[in-house]
């Protein structure tokens, strides 16, 4: 029986995921550049692999020769290395961007795996080994996306956050300064109404990054294809965070305009 290597479209998936979420970052520090200016040319040369393999798996079941046989075994060879490459290269820009030590240890582990697979690659003798050691790495494809999205909503989250403290500060000056307007006499029931509102943003902010740390951690490996739907899920919870953090702003603006502009 003709045996090959399952590499299955959820793979590339994966592989793709990281292009996507963080080639629309409009900053990055110089070595995460560098290492993932670097992904991308691995993620080249996996696509090439890939291609490669697909002809010559293509020539072995039209022909069956011994010579289209070897060939397409060291095509899988060279595939198996490359996408190695990229999953390892996938953890690595993970671990620079992970913000949460709670997911080192599944991020070494998932990196000595893949080193492991790709140390065993140059001993394959058969397709059907290849098929073997290539199911070993796709059984390990679920946990590494659930890490990874749950690192990568978690920096979104962590970016929220730090608006929302930033949010509080700014609210706490201005109350003093309605305080201190107050205390010295000034009718300051519009500058109240603004902070209040501004209050209420922010509070309705806090609940929804509250509902998207919960179900960042209740992502799992058994929600199978559910996986890409939940994060979606979690995003559109995070972006609901940060309107209203940005409603929350646009009061404060007018609060200070109203002070500005004011007979204070």
């Amino acid at each position: 029986m003709i045996v090959f290597p399952r590499i299955t479209s959820r793979l590339i998936k994966f592989t793709i995921f990281l292009l996507l979420i963080f080639a629309a970052g409009t900053s990055v520090h110089a070595a995460f550049e560098d290492q993932y200016q670097g992904y991308l040319q691995t993620y080249d040369n996996y696509r090439q692999k890939h291609g490669m393999y697909l002809s010559t798996r293509s020539q072995y079941l039209q022909f069956g020769t011994l010579n289209s046989k070897n060939d397409a075994l060291a095509a899988v060879k060279e595939l198996l290395v490359a996408r190695a490459d990229v999953l390892t290269g996938h953890m690595s820009l993970l671990r620079l961007k992970n913000v949460d030590t709670s997911f080192n240890t599944q991020l070494e582990t998932y990196e000595s795996l893949l080193a492991d697979h790709k140390s065993r690659v140059s001993t394959l003798a058969s397709l059907e080994d290849s098929e073997n050691l290539s199911e070993e790495t796709e059984d390990q494809v679920p946990g590494m996306q659930v890490v990874s999205r749950k690192i990568v909503a978690g920096i979104g989250a962590g970016k929220i956050e730090a608006q929302r403290l930033q949010f509080v500060l700014l609210e706490n000056e201005a109350q003093t300064l309605i305080k201190q307007l107050r205390e010295s006499g000034k009718e300051v029931t519009v500058q109240e109404r603004w902070l209040i509102d501004a209050r209420g943003k922010r509070l309705l902010a806090e609940q929804k990054l509250a509902e998207a740390r919960s179900q960042i951690n209740q992502l799992e490996e058994s929600f199978g294809e559910g996986l890409d739907s939940s994060y979606n899920g979690i995003q559109l919870v995070l972006y609901e965070a940060n309107q209203y953090l940005r409603e929350g702003l646009a009061f404060m603006v007018e609060l200070s305009e109203s002070i500005k502009y004011g007979n204070y």
